[in-house]
């Protein structure tokens, strides 16, 4: 579904579509990963606002065993945030592990979370970000544990389909979105559907 140039950012959330950066292909069952490597990553942050454009200019220089070692963290907080949201989905309790495996993300996060000034007002930033390599996880990890806190939570969903587990915000009018996107996995399921009907049809005569 996705790919390391275009992101499906059917999520709703920044944390819901970094754990969807990993996926199935579902005729030849390989795994897909929308983020493996370090200029994914960072494109996969800027398309989804998470770093600007001089962030990732100034990240992109940095030595590659530093970004190299950057990297090593991706797979862990992905399946994390993928084992706590899909367990949220199913109204399954969230492991202490995962929780613990969370707050080791969350800690160095937090360290550089800084106020500074926008004019005449205060916003949130961050410090180092354009030299800490590890800088594209942290916005990443606030996301989480903000949809964690929030009443959002009750809304997080998985996708319906058998060959899809993708995450998703419901913001649907009635909560009854069941697709992480229509166009692909409501259009297969429809189809699916109506030819089954037509066997069961032909079966039947």
């Amino acid at each position: 579904m996705a790919n390391s140039v275009q992101f499906q950012l059917n999520g709703g959330n920044r944390a819901l579509d970094f754990a969807n950066t990993l996926d199935h292909d579902s005729s030849t069952g390989a795994v897909v990963d929308a983020l493996p490597d370090y200029p994914s990553l960072l494109r996969f942050c800027e398309a989804t606002g998470a770093l600007n454009p001089a962030a990732v200019r100034a990240l992109n220089r940095l030595e590659k065993a530093e970004k190299e070692k950057a990297m090593q963290k991706v797979p862990e907080l992905r399946e994390t945030l993928r084992t706590i949201f899909s367990a949220t989905a199913r109204n399954h309790p969230i492991g202490n592990e995962d929780l613990a495996q969370l707050n080791n993300y969350l800690e160095p996060a937090l360290r550089h979370r800084r106020l500074s000034r926008n004019g005449k007002t205060l916003v949130w930033g961050w410090s180092n970000l354009e030299v800490d390599a590890n800088s594209p996880l942290w916005q990443i990890v606030l996301d989480a544990a903000e949809l964690l806190t929030s009443e959002k939570l009750t809304l997080v969903r998985e996708c319906d389909s058998e060959t899809c587990n993708w995450l998703f915000l419901d913001t649907s009018k009635n909560h009854s979105r069941r697709w992480c996107d229509m166009k692909t996995c409501g259009n297969r399921f429809k189809a699916r559907s109506y030819y089954q009907r037509l066997r069961e049809a032909a079966e039947a005569k």
